[in-house]
């Protein structure tokens, strides 16, 4: 793939240093669990990354990041996914009904837009097309208002965050799951070493993206391994990713 060097970033950085870099990048979020969340949000910035590495019509697992309160840095955990590769993250939409998801939808087809972002869902997802959607490779829809009906191959992944959010059973099957915690009372009492922001985030981009590569390298260089868990309907995702 040829890329524009719209960020330099060194090509040879040594594995641990890499390691040492995201652990770093994600040190001061409280997860609820051992382990598995801080994997996904691993998994998704790789997976945005190295998006040119999966064979064509790649189905691509969700991810929905929840927290038992605002406050805990589920928007900017969303930026750690994406702004190191895309360089934005474009203003999340809520999902008011199945019509409005479906106009995003098809907007993102048309526009071969690389993510969907659904931003502060509040109780409930239960959305079909979107669930359709994202094990999707093609995606065709009528144009509300005319008569037309587009279609085009589906690159998009999918973003959602939610405080308290529950999700259908079909959602869930689709998506991996960051949790997060807010253990202060409110939010703005959380004490935080090193603040971090959609700006400061893409300040770091080079030293972000050199310890991307570096992982994608390794991974490369030992002949590309096949994980010890494949993720169920998304096994090219998985064998990748």
């Amino acid at each position: 793939t040829l890329t524009l060097p719209v960020v330099d970033y060194v090509t040879n950085m040594p594995l641990t240093d890499a390691v040492n870099t995201i652990n770093d990048l994600l040190s001061e979020f409280v997860f609820t669990d051992e382990g598995r969340s801080k994997s996904v949000v691993v998994a998704g910035m790789i997976g945005m990354f190295s998006k040119h590495l999966l064979p064509p019509k790649t189905e691509r697992p969700a991810f929905v990041t929840v927290a038992n309160a605002e406050g805990a840095g589920k928007g900017l955990l969303t930026k750690i996914m994406v702004l190191p590769t895309l360089g934005e993250l474009p203003v999340g939409v809520k999902a008011e009904d199945d019509d409005e998801i479906r106009k995003r939808l098809l907007t993102a087809i048309i526009e071969s837009k690389s993510i969907v972002f659904f931003d502060n869902i509040k109780g409930h997802l239960n959305s079909p097309p979107l669930e359709a959607f994202i094990t999707a490779a093609t995606w065709t829809d009528r144009k509300l208002g005319v008569n037309e009906q587009p279609k085009g191959e589906n690159l998009a992944t999918v973003f959602v965050t939610g405080n308290g959010l529950t999700v259908s059973p079909d959602m869930r099957r689709r998506s991996l799951f960051v949790e997060l915690r807010l253990e202060a009372e409110r939010a703005e009492d959380r004490k935080i070493k090193r603040p971090l922001n959609e700006n400061k985030v893409l300040a770091m981009r080079p030293c972000i993206l050199a310890a991307l590569w570096s992982l994608v390298r390794h991974w490369d260089e030992s002949h590309r391994p096949l994980p010890s868990q494949i993720r169920g309907g998304f096994e090219s995702w998985s064998e990748v990713v």
